[in-house]
């Protein structure tokens, strides 16, 4: 009796399938990655492209975070409310808007990622998720999961994060520190960055959770398996000879992620565009749609 008191509570405090996941374990999980790419396949088939649109998708990191109550003092359950990940399209990829809900189904692509080219000015395409960080947010780095050939990464981390900071609107600022001691994505009342083994053709991915108490967490993970560099500068947008995946310039898009903003599908050359290239800067700076989505939030 008392067991199965235990599971209704549970079944009270999550939704059906997120707490399937939390008591079945793997098998579970397989079904809600299963399930949720069945609800997204519809969802792009009938929904038509609008710049206030947003929808989950499955995660396609090896096992996703669940919905738990927490063992923290502030208390709570917590639901995984979005997961969002950057690709790095295939050599000769065009991108093009319509294939992205695909690769994301199919495992992102596979081949070589394509070197970028000079960018062009990106457009006013932009999505929302339908929450925002209501206050300022401190992110907590791991530095002992910084790659090799890269230093100070917080800086670069900072940097990616102000963009964002719109002159003339409230935009919360998110202070990165690099204290943080996690490996691995969990809803624990703390933001976290990490470098960590992901999907492979994924460049990062951010876990958001809404907690009952109203409290948003956001964890981004960046591909420990792809190759990585901190350019100079943006420069003209592109370091064709790299070879790598500039650090500020992936992050600039999950920061996105991590302020309320959705994929920009339409545009190759917004920041919340879906895909990032070898060498690839111009996320560096917001393009129209990236501006016109943060103002519309903030």
């Amino acid at each position: 009796m008392s067991n199965r008191r235990s599971f209704c509570a549970l079944v009270a405090a999550c939704s059906a399938v997120a707490c399937l996941a939390a008591v079945a374990g793997p098998r579970a999980d397989a079904l809600l990655a299963s399930s949720a790419s069945s609800a997204a396949s519809a969802a792009s088939a009938t929904r038509p492209h609008s710049s206030t649109y947003a929808v989950s998708r499955p995660t396609l990191v090896s096992r996703s975070p669940m919905t738990r109550a927490s063992t923290a003092p502030r208390g709570g359950v917590a639901r995984l409310v979005a997961t969002h990940v950057i690709w790095a399209p295939a050599t000769g990829s065009s991108v093009p808007a319509a294939t992205v809900d695909a690769a994301r189904r199919h495992g992102g692509p596979r081949a070589k990622g394509a070197v970028c080219t000079t960018p062009g000015p990106g457009n006013n395409d932009y999505s929302l998720e339908g929450w925002k960080i209501p206050a300022p947010v401190t992110a907590h780095f791991n530095p002992a999961t910084t790659r090799p050939g890269l230093s100070n990464v917080a800086a670069s981390l900072q940097a990616a994060f102000n963009e964002w900071l719109v002159p003339g609107h409230n935009v919360p600022t998110i202070t990165v520190v690099a204290d943080g001691t996690a490996t691995s994505a969990s809803a624990d009342h703390q933001d976290d960055i990490f470098f960590g083994p992901l999907t492979n053709g994924a460049l990062g991915v951010t876990y958001t959770w809404q907690w009952t108490t109203g409290e948003l967490e956001s964890d981004v993970v960046l591909n420990s398996r792809m190759p990585w560099f901190q350019a100079p500068s943006e420069g003209t947008g592109c370091y064709p000879t790299a070879n790598a995946y500039d650090v500020q310039d992936v992050t600039a898009h999950e920061a996105g992620h991590v302020y309320g903003l959705g994929e920009a599908t339409n545009s190759t050359y917004n920041v919340m565009s879906p895909y990032g290239s070898l060498g690839e800067t111009y996320k560096r700076t917001l393009a129209p749609g990236d501006i016109l989505g943060i103002e519309q939030l903030y």
